[in-house]
């Protein structure tokens, strides 16, 4: 009896230079190291892309940041999941055991012009992780 084939075994799929454009498969292969770069800072094999996206999407703002509604709404994850990986990628002291917790990879500072939000931008540590990623 075969296998249907959607089980198709790895042996049996096409390699990717076969599937798509090589200036895509580069992209593809690069897109792929760059997500593992990020996954061995915060030392989580496990981390959820939008985690991933999320820090991106900080770094592709640069020096406007962005805040966590805006985010969350062009990432498609609630605000309080937003709010969540702010505090995960932030530096913040633990009120239980006194210790500086969070990857410090972004910071949040209130809004120039409306006071009463909080924008998000890279740290100097997110900034050098990004520089790393870009091969700068």
């Amino acid at each position: 009896m075969t296998k249907p084939a959607r089980y198709s075994t790895a042996a049996t799929l096409k390699k990717p230079s076969q599937m798509f454009a090589p200036d895509h498969v580069q992209e593809l292969a690069l897109l792929r190291q760059n997500m593992r770069i990020l996954r061995e800072e915060i030392d989580k094999k496990d981390a959820p892309v939008y985690w991933l996206e999320f820090f991106l999407l900080v770094a592709e703002m640069g020096e406007e940041g962005i805040t966590t509604v805006d985010a969350s709404e062009i990432i498609g994850i609630t605000q309080g999941i937003a709010s969540r990986i702010v505090k995960i990628f932030s530096r913040y002291p633990n009120p239980v055991t006194g210790k500086t917790e969070g990857y410090d990879l972004i910071v949040e500072a209130r809004d120039s012009v409306y006071r009463q939000r909080q924008r998000v931008f890279l740290s100097e540590h997110g900034k050098k992780l990004i520089a790393r990623i870009a091969g700068i």
